[in-house]
């Protein structure tokens, strides 16, 4: 599966710049290996380690936690043609995934889908 990042109409990379970001490097190569584990196990394994969940209430969304030192990153993505989309990244502080992060990520993933469907039609 391969793994891909969301990107603004200028180019830019959240989720990128979110882990170029991070104060400790250790955090940012543990973030790195957990995105190169979804890459070459995909999504069922990383469901049954829990290191991913799936939302219940939002289709196709899925959380990927990292923690380092009591930090927790996330990453919410989502799966396209066996891709994993990754959509936004932030540091959770507590137990429950703040609504407003969610809702950033659901909106990149309508613009994504959108993208997608235009890309997928311009290849026909």
């Amino acid at each position: 599966m391969e793994v891909e990042f969301f990107k603004t109409t200028r180019g830019d990379s959240p989720v990128e710049n979110y882990i170029e970001g991070l104060d400790d490097k250790k955090h940012t190569k543990k973030i790195i290996k957990e995105l190169e584990q979804l890459e070459e196990y995909g999504l069922l394994r990383l469901l049954q380690t829990h290191d991913a969940k799936k939302f219940k209430y939002c289709k196709n969304l899925y959380q990927l936690t990292v923690i380092w030192k009591k930090v927790g990153s996330r990453m919410l993505f989502s799966v396209f043609n066996n891709e994993a989309w990754i959509l936004h990244a932030f540091t959770k502080k507590t137990n429950e995934t703040p609504r407003n992060e969610i809702k950033i990520a659901l909106n990149r993933k309508k613009i994504l889908m959108k993208e997608l469907n235009l890309r997928n039609k311009k290849l026909k």
